[in-house]
């Protein structure tokens, strides 16, 4: 895959749902991550196999997609 974040982003969005977010923080990080976000491809309440996006922010310590995430409306602390 590219290393340019806004690439792979879009690639994950085409070729890998439902585990594109999961596999951006695991494989890019937290620009990957945050790029599929806004891209849209997913909201912040979709499920990858079993956490959230913010789930697996804060799983795989990316402190700076838990704060993107936690600044849009979708997202619900429960």
């Amino acid at each position: 895959m590219a290393a340019d974040p806004v690439l792979m982003a879009r690639w994950l969005a085409k070729h890998r749902l439902p585990n594109a977010v999961w596999l951006a923080a695991r494989k890019g990080g937290a620009d990957v991550m945050i790029h599929l976000l806004r891209m849209g491809a997913l909201s912040a309440t979709d499920r990858a196999p079993i956490l959230t996006p913010i789930g697996i922010a804060v799983r795989e310590n990316l402190p700076e997609v838990v704060t993107y995430l936690l600044s849009r409306n979708d997202v619900r602390a429960c």
